[in-house]
């Protein structure tokens, strides 16, 4: 008893609980629209096109129990970033953050950090920037002169002094994508794929 009271102790003079890893957003790996937000005092916030719920959670090792159903949800599993439901649904924390990597070529890959920063690289190509989500669409932005905007190698689109990458992210794909044709006609073209790779952050 004396123990758990001393690591209780100790836990809140650091500032930190055991649920302080796993708080946060989780997004619905196929639909954007969709989270669940579990905050650090106990209580979480769902929002799905049904509507809004509220209530309380807990963690009891790797399962999450919540009070009300929060997205349809009693319960879910954790594993590393994700949250498991029963049914095969998977929920994203911080999505769409994470390493994505192309499923033959691992120098191929697509870090997309919580902060909105990027590293993304493709054979002797390596980009820095920032990025924009909405919905399932993220938008790679990198300073440029501009040329990478006339050349077909790649899903470029013109921005006054920018460059800028599209991708769409849904559940562990990213797809890049270019839209083909005039403006009022075009067309969308995927390119390559990435795979999210699950692991810890």
């Amino acid at each position: 008893m004396c123990r758990r009271l001393l690591l209780a102790a100790w836990l809140f003079a650091a500032g930190c609980s055991p649920q302080d890893n796993v708080t946060g957003r989780y997004t619905h790996a196929s639909d954007p629209g969709e989270w669940i937000e579990l905050r650090g005092d106990g209580g979480f916030v769902a929002q799905t096109a049904a509507g809004s719920s509220r209530g309380t959670w807990e963690r009891h090792s790797e399962d999450v129990h919540f009070s009300a159903p929060a997205a349809g949800l009693s319960q879910a599993r954790l594993s590393g970033r994700f949250l498991l439901a029963p049914g095969g649904d998977r929920w994203v924390r911080r999505w769409p953050s994470g390493h994505y990597v192309h499923e033959r070529h691992s120098g191929y890959f697509l870090d997309l950090k919580p902060d909105g920063s990027y590293h993304y690289a493709r054979g002797p190509n390596d980009h820095r920037g920032r990025y924009e989500s909405e919905g399932g669409q993220v938008t790679l932005w990198y300073p440029a002169d501009g040329s990478c905007t006339k050349s077909d190698g790649g899903p470029a689109v013109p921005s006054p002094g920018l460059c800028a990458f599209r991708a769409l992210v849904h559940d562990d794909r990213l797809t890049f994508y270019r839209l083909k044709g005039p403006p009022e006609q075009q067309v969308r073209e995927d390119g390559e794929e990435l795979l999210l790779e699950t692991r810890p952050d």
